[in-house]
């Protein structure tokens, strides 16, 4: 069994999230019309045996992305983070990849009635 340390809930088991893949593929503009680099992006996958990141949804919780570091061989957890953190740092603060798109999010969340009150400074929710 695993046990993911997700940044808001704290430690859970891996039940309560669903595994998407490994974090490092970078998916091409949205403009891209190259075939090989889509089909490549999207089917092709290596399989490595040790470290490796991997996005994780944290379905039953909190509902956000993750990518959780750990060790394929041994499945140990080296940590966790948001997804959209991960992907900030990685494309230098462009958006892309999963987690980023906050301002859709929000939107989604609005329609769907599961909008979260977020902590601003300055005062509680929503910076009251």
């Amino acid at each position: 069994m695993l046990r993911i340390a997700c940044p808001f809930c704290g430690v859970r088991d891996h039940s309560e999230f669903t595994y998407l893949g490994d974090a490092e593929p970078q998916r091409p503009a949205h403009q891209d019309q190259d075939a090989k680099r889509w089909f490549d992006y999207v089917y092709l996958r290596d399989n490595p045996c040790g470290k490796i990141s991997e996005y994780w949804h944290h379905l039953h919780g909190c509902r956000e992305w993750l990518v959780v570091h750990r060790d394929t061989q041994t499945h140990e957890i080296f940590g966790a983070e948001l997804a959209r953190d991960f992907n900030a740092k990685r494309n230098n603060g462009l958006s892309g990849g999963i987690g980023s798109d906050k301002a859709g999010q929000a939107s989604r969340e609005q329609s769907s009635g599961l909008a979260r009150p977020t902590l601003r400074e300055g005062g509680g929710e929503d910076g009251r």
